[in-house]
């Protein structure tokens, strides 16, 4: 079986010389709210280790952990959420401890027109919600988790429109597909027509953490502990803070 994740990028760090070997590939399946950071850690990645190659797919984690489990090739997982590692580690497909490697937070927002709201509870207004699947993918698992700390789930649960992954919850409030979505604050960097229309309260806000770890059986172990320790340098926080996450 061919496994097609939700985006698939190729990301060379390091190319292979006339005389020297070819880069050994790292696979690295990660959440789709983690593809620009990704993205843009890249040429770090290159210069610390030239003789790595990095494969990068992205899209929702619980697809992406789906895919492991049945047992696709990957060296490390990117999760938006620990449950996901947790998953894989109760079948054996990870090997070593996991790692907490990053924050976020929630914000509602909107396409380019939507004006702020005043408060939280002013969301029951809106006929349409975007926000990932609360049934499986992280992101919309802290939606949910949020809007019933704040007592507001049944009544807007039958205005959720449940998405695929969190970037496709964004992208239906900027074409139109839905009034407003509940998405990560660094999704917001990554959409330029998008806004924030409310911060996410501190008194209902999730504890939003990525967690990351070494798939048992992957291709490229030593590959594999170089990407991990490139990840979880604090020395590189400003590389996430850049892209709104923080370590």
């Amino acid at each position: 079986m061919r496994w097609v994740p939700v985006w698939v990028l190729l990301l060379v760090l390091g190319a292979c010389s006339d005389d020297g070997p070819a880069p050994r590939e790292v696979v690295v399946f990660a959440a789709a709210s983690l593809t620009d950071v990704m993205e843009d850690a890249a040429e770090d990645f290159k210069r610390a280790y030239p003789d790595q190659q990095l494969i990068l797919s992205v899209g929702g984690t619980s697809l992406l952990a789906r895919q492991i489990a049945q047992g696709a090739p990957a060296d490390v997982f990117l999760s938006a959420n620990r449950a996901w590692v947790d998953h894989l580690a109760s079948l054996g497909r990870t090997e070593g401890p996991p790692y907490t490697i990053a924050g976020n937070r929630l914000v509602i927002a909107g396409g380019p027109d939507q004006p702020p709201l005043v408060g939280l509870d002013r969301i029951g207004r809106f006929k349409s919600i975007a926000l990932a699947d609360p049934d499986h993918v992280p992101a919309g698992i802290y939606a949910k988790e949020a809007l019933e700390c704040a007592g507001l789930w049944e009544s807007v649960a039958p205005r959720i429109i449940p998405m695929l992954d969190v970037r496709t919850a964004l992208l239906a409030t900027v074409t139109g597909a839905a009034e407003v979505a509940i998405v990560y604050a660094s999704d917001i960097k990554a959409a330029p027509r998008a806004r924030v229309v409310l911060e996410w309260p501190q008194s209902c806000a999730p504890e939003i953490q990525y967690v990351a770890a070494r798939i048992r059986g992957g291709s490229n172990p030593a590959g594999a502990s170089a990407f991990l320790d490139f990840v979880t340098d604090t020395s590189r926080a400003s590389l996430w803070e850049r892209h709104g996450l923080y370590r």
